[in-house]
């Protein structure tokens, strides 16, 4: 486990990037700028109604309510036409990060694929190659949690899957 620890620590950074790209990603899914869009179109209902209210009660003379009545039909309406765009551009900007760190996590998993491959025979799967991962699986075995690799591995994903 030692000289498996030491040949997968060259590419720890890999490793740390790999890491790094799932948080940004979790963080990409979890932003939902859906609050933006519902403004939005409330924005547009409210102008939409002022614009009834005021051709409605108003039309054929024109005074000063009439006329902060318009001022404020065209602020709803470039507030929710705003909101809407901005929710369009975010939204396109923000797949196209999610698509540009799936690239990046494909072509680190090919890299990372590659080196492990070049290791030889390797007791651990692939999933096991993290230097970090194998430092706990010999730290297991070295205080006696596990006899066997096998065994520590098999406690190293229950511990995963129970969240511990």
């Amino acid at each position: 486990l030692s000289k498996m620890h030491q040949y997968f620590s060259k590419v720890q950074s890999k490793y740390d990037e790999i890491d790094q790209i799932n948080e940004m990603l979790s963080k990409l899914n979890r932003i939902g700028k859906i609050p933006m869009l519902v403004f939005g179109c409330i924005a547009l209902t409210i102008a939409i109604i002022l614009t009834v209210v005021v051709c409605v009660n108003f039309s054929g003379f024109y005074d000063y309510n009439n006329g902060m009545l318009s001022l404020y039909c065209y602020m709803f309406y470039m507030a929710g036409i705003g909101l809407i765009v901005g929710f369009i551009i975010f939204n396109n900007v923000r797949k196209k990060r999610i698509q540009n760190y799936n690239d990046r996590l494909e072509q680190l998993a090919g890299e990372l694929m590659f080196h492990y491959n070049s290791y030889g025979e390797c007791p651990l799967g692939v999933e096991y190659s993290n230097p970090k991962t194998i430092e706990r699986i010999y730290d297991m075995v070295q205080r006696g949690e596990a006899d066997t690799i096998e065994e520590a591995v098999n406690q190293l994903f229950s511990e995963q899957w129970n969240g511990i």
